[in-house]
């Protein structure tokens, strides 16, 4: 190693896609179709790294880096993108399905509301490949300012709100956030031969509404419904990003099926005084705190 000049460059990248997933499921599978004019390919739909997404950055802490997220003006908020048919920007939108069964691979029924005011897109067996959840409760005008506010259905008459949901018919607007998954690659170079560099998985989540409980405390209050912390069922990380340094390349292996991760875990009192010492904690409750506890919390978008 003497008399190299050794450097290690850091890079990102991460995507924002839910728009986009929201439309890749036929009207017959539940999905919704694309308003035409609309190009569900590029921004906003999908943000990223390239396109002025403005996900995240990296800042140097030490010898190594800092997910950083970006936040936007607001956690949520409406977006627009040119509509080649109007010929003008326009808040990016769908139409609302009215209220039906919809008949699921494999068998099965499943209606394609929730809790009677949102829609509710169904899952292919254990596979989901659109978003859970979409809100149709604000409707839009295609023909308005881009800055328009849109009308929210929870000010009509509790009738006229149950038929709007029920019979759909009308322009909901879309709402962007800035949660995304992604990856950071380091490169080294100076060392005279190439290098593996394996890239690491990289998650902006949903606020943890829940930050001053564990994950555990979460999943064991009968109060809290249907939440299993994601440490009891790792899967893998999205085969279909790049690496940073090439896009061209993928950053992780299709056939990979789960993901390594670092949890805490209690253990004896070593150098700690008395009053700090705690019990050693069982296995698969230990406390996560990791960016992914908040979609532990909620799995479903």
């Amino acid at each position: 190693m003497g008399g190299r000049d050794i450097s290690i460059h850091f890079s990102e990248y991460h995507r924002n896609e839910k728009l986009r997933m929201t439309h890749r499921l036929s009207a017959n599978d539940g999905g919704l179709p694309v308003p035409a004019g609309f190009d569900p390919t590029s921004f906003p739909y999908v943000r990223d790294s390239t396109n002025g997404g403005k996900l995240a950055r990296l800042s140097a802490v030490g010898s190594s880096v800092l997910v950083v997220p970006e936040p936007g003006a607001s956690l949520v908020r409406t977006v627009a993108q040119r509509n080649s048919i109007a010929n003008k920007f326009q808040v990016v939108h769908f139409e609302v399905p009215p209220e039906r069964t919809i008949v699921r691979p494999g068998g099965g029924l499943r209606r394609n509301r929730f809790a009677t005011s949102s829609l509710e897109i169904p899952a292919f067996g254990a596979d989901r490949l659109s978003p859970e959840y979409v809100n149709i409760r604000h409707r839009v005008d295609p023909n308005g300012s881009i800055t328009q506010v849109p009308t929210d259905l929870n000010t009509l008459s509790p009738s006229a709100f149950a038929n709007a949901i029920q019979n759909g018919g009308y322009l909901a607007a879309h709402f962007t956030d800035d949660s995304c998954d992604g990856c950071v690659e380091a490169n080294v170079t100076g060392l005279g031969s190439p290098v593996e560099s394996l890239p690491a998985f990289s998650l902006v989540t949903a606020i943890d509404f829940f930050s001053l409980a564990d994950q555990s405390e979460v999943e064991n209050d009968p109060t809290v419904r249907r939440v299993e912390p994601l440490s009891k069922g790792r899967l893998p990380v999205n085969p279909t990003l790049p690496r940073p340094f090439n896009l061209n390349s993928s950053a992780f292996d299709r056939s990979d099926t789960t993901v390594t991760s670092t949890s805490p875990r209690g253990g004896p009192c070593a150098n700690r005084k008395p009053l700090a010492c705690e019990p050693p904690v069982p296995e698969g409750e230990q406390a996560i705190i990791k960016p992914q506890q908040p979609a532990g919390d909620f799995q479903r978008e």
